[in-house]
């Protein structure tokens, strides 16, 4: 068995959540509980795992967002707003909002409501695999085109052009 983890979140009651390319584990201390698509994953290739300030899970994977409330998954696909079914990565910053990187831009959750953000809104590449808040607020994506941080008001990015070392991120 060749299980990958490409996250991992400790959850305010002190659980592990562990994202993995077969499924969702959460380590309560003693045992491991194993979430599969067919427990309500949308996909079993998990790529990144949040907590929103509700205290709930936010699963992203290959085939959308699977969010946990302690008993059973609701989801966030294509149908419901977002760019993509193809999640990346996510966060939730100080304010609230969840960040969600696929590889068709940007989304952000923002009290019940999807808002895009793409290319053609300055953001310097649609396949977003990285979203990072610094201590001043400001938003940073890596993307396969180098970075774009956002400031609340606007983009600016990082590239090879300004210095960085290659512009594809992982």
């Amino acid at each position: 068995l060749n299980i990958f983890i490409n996250s991992i979140l400790e959850h305010r009651y002190g659980n592990v959540w562990i994202g993995t390319n077969e499924g969702l584990f959460v380590y309560e201390g003693n045992s491991f509980i194993h979430f599969t698509e067919q427990d309500g994953l949308l996909n079993d290739q998990i790529w990144s795992v949040v907590e929103d300030k509700d205290g709930l899970i936010w699963v992203g994977s290959m085939g959308g967002v699977s969010i946990y409330n302690g008993v059973s998954f609701s989801h966030l696909t294509e149908e419901e707003g977002l760019t993509s079914n193809r999640i990346w990565s996510m966060l939730m910053d100080r304010i609230g909002r969840i960040w969600i990187g696929t590889d068709l831009g940007l989304n952000v959750f923002d009290d019940g409501a999807i808002f895009q953000i793409s290319e053609s809104d300055g953001l310097v590449n649609n396949v977003v695999r990285t979203i990072q808040e610094d201590s001043y607020g400001n938003l940073w994506f890596g993307t396969h085109g180098g970075v774009s941080m956002y400031d609340g008001k606007s983009l600016m990015h990082i590239t090879e052009n300004e210095g960085l070392s290659g512009n594809e991120i992982r």
